[in-house]
Parts: C-alpha cells; structure tokens; sequence
C-alpha cells in the first residue's frame, strides 16, 4: 500500500502512542503485582479492626505487625499510656469535644456539677497508667516480670493508646492499641499489638472507680498474654 508522507507519519506517531500506552499498562501491573509480592515477604499487610463495643469480633491479642517474642525473656517492661483518648462515647466524639460537652451540659443541669465531674475525670486520668501497671504486675511479679513506669534499664516500653472508650450499662469499656519500642529509641517499633475489647470488671483497694477499673483490668488481661507470649 502507499502511503503520502504526511499519512505514513500519523500512523506511525499512533502506532508510537498505542505502543508507550500498552507498555504503561503493563508497568502498572508489573507494579501493582511488585508491591502484593513485597507485603507478603516483607511485611504484613493491616487486617481491618474489627473492634466494637457493641460486637467485637476479635478474640484476644492480635499482633498486627512485628515479633513480639522479640522481648521474650525480660525482666522489666515500661508502661506507658497516653492521656489523649481517640474518641469517647456513643458518638464517637474526641475526647476534647466529648469532655466539653460532658461539663456543659453538667453545669446545665446544676451549677458547679460539671466543674465537679471534671475534677473527677482529671483525677481517673492520671491514674490510668499506674493502675494499668498495678493490674499487670498482679499478674506477671511471680513470673519475675516487672512491669514499670518511666525505668530507665528497662529496654522495651509498651506506648499504649485508647483508641474508644465508652460507658455502657454502668460499665467502662476501652478499646487498646500498643506499640511495643526500644526505650532509647521510640522510633524502632518492634511490634504492634491490639489488645481485645476490654470491659472494667476488676478493682484494686487504690483503683476502684469507674475508669481506673477499665485500665487495672487491662493491666491484668495484658499480664496474662505477656506472660503466655514473652516468657
């Protein structure tokens, strides 16, 4: 067949472009299969959290990246528990918004109640960690575990956050993520754990309120795995 000069170039510049558009398809795929590869070999890919109040469908711990028989065989462990709370409530509010409003429409009702129920909840907030460090050595001291705040020889420490924390039938509910890291070096995550939904069912003599029995009794379902899973 002839082609003019001007023909013969736009077909061969369309062959070009279907040929670079064929061969960014096939990278793409290469890529997109490249990357399934290295989560199987290197990595874990997330599972979804499947963690509710309501209906939680984990059963117990799930390590959802990293070893935790990394810290198998220690003897001290830190603790250590945010104080920023994800969300709280039915509403799944932030803790700011949430507290906010808990002392407005307090103070509403009565004057001077929702000063006095911040109080309360300032006072359960700081003792989240030492009753979560109370509940874990209950279980872990004869097992010769430490668990402890702020040790300085400890080598690992356990950064725990409440992703959820809600009241239901005059229970506390909490919903636990931790990162287990190297204490001099928060940077290096050695495992992430979710621990399972958590009701606080448990009391210590110094722990008894509302919100400090959600966090003691984590303690004591967090000392249980440790021990089952690092000693």
């Amino acid at each position: 067949m002839n082609f003019s000069s001007l023909g013969f170039s736009q077909l061969l510049t369309k062959n070009i472009q279907e040929e670079q558009k064929m061969k960014k398809i096939y990278l793409i795929a290469l890529i997109s299969l490249l990357s399934v590869v290295s989560i199987q070999i290197f990595g874990q890919e997330v599972p979804p959290d499947k963690r509710s109040v309501w209906a939680s469908a984990q059963k117990g711990f799930l390590v959802i990246s990293g070893d935790i028989s990394a810290i198998k065989g220690q003897k001290t462990l830190n603790i250590s528990i945010s104080q920023q709370i994800q969300k709280m409530g039915t509403k799944y509010m932030p803790d700011s918004v949430f507290i906010a409003n808990r002392v407005k429409e307090f103070n509403e009702e009565k004057a001077g109640k929702g000063d006095k129920w911040l109080e309360e909840w300032n006072k359960e907030l700081n003792n989240f960690n030492p009753a979560f460090v109370e509940g874990s050595n209950k279980v872990t001291a004869k097992s010769g575990l430490k668990v402890a705040l702020n040790d300085p020889s400890a080598e690992y420490t356990c950064l725990i956050t409440t992703k959820h924390l809600m009241e239901f039938w005059g229970k506390i509910y909490v919903i636990l993520d931790m990162d287990v890291v190297k204490t001099n070096d928060p940077g290096t995550i050695v495992a992430t754990v979710r621990f399972p939904l958590v009701c606080g069912t448990k009391t210590s003599k110094l722990y008894q309120e509302k919100n400090e029995s959600a966090y003691y009794t984590a303690g004591l379902t967090f000392g249980k795995y440790f021990i089952k899973t690092a000693l």
